[in-house]
C-alpha cells in the first residue's frame, strides 16, 4: 500500500484528484489538506509516500511546506503543481527537492503517469533498502569474525594494519588514530578462576565487556583468550595524548564499575597510535600495562610507568620477543621458562658449545637493547655480560645456568630502574607542591605537571610517601603557615590565603586538626 497526500486550497481540484486516484489505483490511501500548515501536520503523522503540493496556499505556502515536511519525511516524493507558468517557481521547486513540476490544469493521463512513475521509483528505493538491510544483517553476523581476525592479526603483528584499514573502511570509521585496551577477568563472584576453569563464565563476562564498550564508543573488540578481551578504540579529532589517557582511564573504570557485582576485571591500556602501522605497539604496551603489578592497580596505562617506548620488536624472533616482554613485566617464572626454551632451541639446532655461546650472546644483546629502549638505561651489557666469564664455561649445563641468571638479573635491573623512575615522579610532584602550595592545587593539576594520570599519582604517592596526596599538601601548607607565624606579623586571615586556603575559618579548622591547637594559640605559644 501507498499513502498519497494532496495539498490544495481549491476543493474542486482535491475532489478531481481523489476521483482519478480512486478509479485508477486500488493500492493508494489518499489524504487531503487545503493549507500548508495542515499538510505539514498530516505528513508528520501519516508519513505519505507521494505528496502533491500546490504552491499558492494560505498560511504556509507550498514550497515552505515542502522544506518543513522533508525534515520529518525525507524519503517522500514531492510533485509541485501551480496555475502559474513561472520559471522562478520551477527553480525554487527544484531547489527545495521537488521530484516533478506540473502546470494546472493537470490532464488525467499525465496525473496517472506521474503517480505510476513515482510508485515505480518508490518500489526501487524499497528494494534497494531491503537489499541494504539484508547486507547489514549479513555484516552484523560476520562482524564478530572480522573483528576477531583483526584482533589476532594485530596481536601477532601479521600486517594487522592492512586488515584494520579494510575493516574501518567497511564500517565507515574515518580515522587512523587509535589505542588498544586489554580487559582481563580475574575473579567471578569473588572466586579465583584459573584459565583452565570456568570458560563459560569468563566468556559471558567477556561478552558483557564488549557490549558495554560498543554502547559508549566505536571499537573493534574480541575475546582472544578465555576471559581476556582486546579492544582497538579509534578516536576522531583527538591529538592531546594526555587527555586521551585520562579519557581511556575513565572508560576502563566505567566498564569495571558496570560489572563490579559479577566480576573483578583488570585493565591494561596502551599508548595512542596515529598510524595503523603502529597499532601492534599499542597492543604490546597494553599487555605490559596489564601485567604491571608494582602498585597493585586494577587499571594501568602504559604511559604511567613507561613514558618512553621505542620498541623494535618486529625484528625479534618469537621467543626473544616473549622473553623481552616477560623481563620487562618482571615475570620470573615466565622468564625462566622462556630462557630454557631459547637455550634448548639453540642447542637442538647445533649442540656445539661455541655456536651456542655465540647465539646466546646475540639473544642477550637483543634483550639488552629492548630493556635499554624501554627504560632509557644501558647498564646490562657493560656490567653483567661478562665475556671472559662466558668464555671460561666448558659445558652446556653451566652455560644454561649462566643464561638463566643473566635473564633474572635483567629483571632485577628493571625493578631498580622502575623504582628510580617512580621516585623521580614523586620528587617532581613534591617540588610542584612546594612551589605552588599557595595556589589552587588539585591532584589533577599536579598529575598533569608530571605527565601521569591522577589515579596513578595517587597510588604512587601513597606507596612512596606513606601518606595521601591531600595529607601531604595539607602538611606543606600548615608548615608554611607556621613559618609565616614565626617570621612575620601577618594576620591569621592573610596567612590563610597566603598558604592556599580559601577561607580563614577553614584554615583554622584544619590547623587545629593537624596541630592540636588553634592558630591563635600557636602564635601565643611563640611569645612564651
Amino acid at each position: 500500500m501507498y499513502k498519497l497526500l494532496i495539498a490544495d486550497d481549491e476543493e474542486i481540484e482535491i475532489n478531481a484528484f481523489k476521483i482519478i486516484v480512486g478509479n485508477n489505483f486500488d493500492n493508494i490511501t489518499v489524504f487531503t489538506s487545503d493549507n500548508g500548515i495542515e499538510a505539514l501536520d498530516i505528513a508528520r503523522r501519516e508519513k505519505p509516500d507521494i505528496i502533491f503540493m500546490d504552491i499558492e496556499m494560505p498560511g504556509l505556502d507550498g514550497l515552505s511546506a515542502i522544506g518543513e515536511i522533508k525534515k520529518s519525511v525525507p524519503e517522500a516524493h514531492f510533485i509541485v503543481y501551480t496555475a502559474y507558468s513561472n520559471f522562478d517557481y520551477a527553480q525554487k521547486a527544484i531547489k527545495v527537492g521537488a521530484d516533478d513540476y506540473l502546470l494546472k490544469p493537470v490532464k488525467m493521463q499525465t496525473l496517472i503517469e506521474i503517480i505510476k512513475k513515482n510508485i515505480e521509483e518508490i518500489e526501487q528505493e524499497r528494494s534497494r533498502f531491503y537489499e541494504f538491510q539484508k547486507l547489514e544483517e549479513k555484516l552484523s553476523l560476520v562482524k564478530p569474525f572480522i573483528e576477531k581476525d583483526v584482533i589476532f592479526s594485530v596481536i601477532n603483528g601479521l600486517e594487522g594494519h592492512d586488515i584494520l584499514k579494510q575493516y574501518i573502511s567497511l564500517y565507515e570509521i574515518e580515522t587512523e588514530t587509535a589505542f588498544c585496551v586489554i580487559f582481563k577477568v580475574i575473579k567471578i563472584n569473588g572466586i579465583e578462576t584459573p584459565i583452565e576453569e570456568s570458560f563459560k563464565q569468563k566468556n559471558k563476562v567477556a561478552q558483557k565487556i564488549m557490549s558495554i564498550l560498543k554502547q559508549v564508543c566505536q571499537c573493534i573488540a574480541a575475546e582472544y583468550i578465555s576471559g581476556i578481551v582486546l579492544a582497538i578504540i579509534p578516536l576522531q579529532n583527538s591529538t592531546d595524548e594526555y587527555n586521551v589517557r585520562i579519557w581511556s582511564m575513565n572508560l576502563a573504570n566505567y566498564v569495571r564499575n558496570k560489572l563490579k557485582d559479577i566480576a573483578d576485571i583488570k585493565v591494561g591500556i596502551g599508548g595512542l597510535s596515529c598510524k595503523f602501522e603502529n597499532i601492534h605497539n599499542s597492543y604490546i604496551e597494553a599487555y605490559k600495562a596489564l601485567t604491571e603489578d608494582s602498585l597493585g592497580m586494577s587499571i594501568m596505562h602504559y604511559d604511567d610507568f613507561k613514558n618512553s617506548n621505542n620498541d623494535d620488536i618486529e625484528s625479534l624472533t618469537q621467543l626473544e620477543n616473549q622473553i623481552c616482554k616477560a623481563i620487562l613485566i618482571r615475570d620470573k617464572n615466565e622468564t625462566v621458562k622462556l630462557a630454557n626454551e631459547i637455550f634448548n632451541f639453540i642447542v637442538n639446532n647445533e649442540s656445539n658449545i661455541t655456536y651456542t655461546k655465540s647465539k646466546l650472546f646475540e639473544t642477550c644483546s637483543v634483550i639488552n637493547r629492548y630493556i635499554e629502549t624501554n627504560t632509557l638505561n644501558s647498564i646490562l651489557i657493560s656490567s653483567k655480560l661478562n665475556i671472559e666469564l662466558v668464555a671460561s664455561i666448558v659445558n652446556l649445563y653451566a652455560l644454561q645456568k649462566w643464561f638463566i641468571d643473566y635473564c633474572l638479573n635483567a629483571i632485577e635491573e628493571v625493578c631498580k630502574i622502575s623504582k628510580t623512575r617512580n621516585s623521580s615522579i614523586v620528587c617532581d610532584a613534591k617540588k610542584y607542591i612546594d612551589e605552588n602550595y599557595d595556589k589552587d592545587i588539585t591532584l589533577e593539576k599536579v598529575a598533569a605537571s608530571v605527565c601521569v594520570t591522577p589515579y596513578y599519582l595517587s597510588r604512587l604517592f601513597k606507596k612512596e610517601m606513606g601518606s595521601t596526596f591531600n595529607s601531604y599538601l595539607t602538611k606543606v601548607r600548615i608548615d608554611k603557615a607556621k613559618q609565616l607565624m614565626r617570621n612575620t606579623n601577618k594576620s591569621i586571615k592573610e596567612i590563610s590565603f597566603d598558604t592556599g586556603f580559601n577561607s580563614q575559618p577553614y584554615f583554622c579548622t584544619v590547623f587545629k586538626k593537624v596541630e592540636g591547637i588553634s592558630p591563635s594559640e600557636y602564635i601565643q605559644s611563640l611569645t612564651k
